[in-house]
């Protein structure tokens, strides 16, 4: 199999696994909207939760080294690493309206990206891209002093790699 559908393949089963079930979670979203009417205020109230209120720590053992926990799981144990926090993120989000996309990126090689062989190991980080009134949002779930929506980094920058269909 080629690398690239590996990647696809591994986004197709991130993108399913962003379902809140436990009451937790629906806690939370039940929260942001009664305190904020706005739509972009309570994005930006969930990005705020999971930058600050969701320490990133990761277990990289067996199946966490490449697949994020469950959302629902995230949030009771209120940690995780960059694909779990992007997993909570779009499981949020997603019930707020806004789809979220998994954005493997490579804070490590970066520009040099372009150059390398193709390969799931170049990529080192995980980030969330997002569409927001016609504007792309790129969210980055362990940045816990983001402070807002980037908007403008570049898709077509070597060392971003994400699924558009």
């Amino acid at each position: 199999m080629q690398i690239g559908q590996k990647l696809r393949r591994g986004v197709r089963a991130f993108e399913k696994n962003t379902q809140l079930h436990i009451a937790l979670g629906r806690t939370k979203l039940a929260e942001i909207r009664a305190a904020l009417p706005n739509r972009k205020d309570q994005i930006q109230e969930a990005l705020r939760f999971v930058q600050q209120d969701v320490r990133h720590f990761g277990i990289e053992i067996g199946t966490s080294t490449h697949q994020p926990a469950a959302p629902d799981k995230v949030m009771e144990q209120r940690f995780g690493d960059c694909k779990d926090k992007v997993a909570l993120l779009g499981a949020l989000f997603g019930q707020l309206g806004v789809p979220v996309r998994p954005t493997l990126v490579s804070l490590r090689s970066r520009a040099t990206v372009a150059q390398m062989l193709p390969s799931p190991l170049v990529f080192d980080h995980v980030i969330a891209r997002a569409e927001l009134d016609g504007q792309t949002l790129w969210l980055d779930g362990t940045r816990a002093h983001q402070s807002g929506f980037a908007t403008k980094t570049s898709i077509d920058r070597p060392g971003i790699w994400t699924r558009t269909a």
